[in-house]
């Protein structure tokens, strides 16, 4: 957004700040408050009425966009059932890594066989293994 687009959705703030806003690039004049008051009757369906019920409203979309994690109950609602599910989905992922695993330690355990030497490379290879995943 641009300086005047801010300027704009500070000056919803009120019903004169809103009449009194110019932007001459745009062809947007400032005026008084029983000017705008005549033509919003003269051009709006609803007239200044409705003109006021739309800046309150863009007054309310403009606070809920700058009050991050301010969400509907549904929206909460909806995004812990996300949550879950993901949860859910991600402790999936792990049983079967977990089992992966187990299937390769004990497979490298079969093919050191009972050697010595190469036993033992795989005995720490694995306590190194097991130990960073917490097994």
């Amino acid at each position: 957004m641009d300086e005047k687009s801010d300027e704009f959705i500070n000056s919803l703030s009120t019903q004169s700040s809103v009449a009194k806003f110019s932007h001459s690039d745009r062809g947007i004049f400032g005026c008084s408050l029983n000017a705008q008051k005549l033509v919003a009757d003269q051009c709006i369906d609803g007239g200044y009425k409705r003109l006021n019920e739309l800046r309150m409203r863009a007054v309310e979309v403009s606070r809920a966009r700058k009050a991050p994690g301010r969400n509907s109950k549904s929206e909460l609602i909806e995004r812990v059932q996300d949550l879950k599910v993901q949860l859910h989905l991600a402790h999936q992922e792990n049983s079967r890594l977990v089992i992966a695993l187990d299937e390769l330690i004990d497979l490298a355990v079969r093919m050191a066989g009972s050697e010595g030497v190469k036993q033992k490379i795989v005995e720490r290879e694995i306590g190194e293994v097991t130990l960073r995943f917490g097994i």
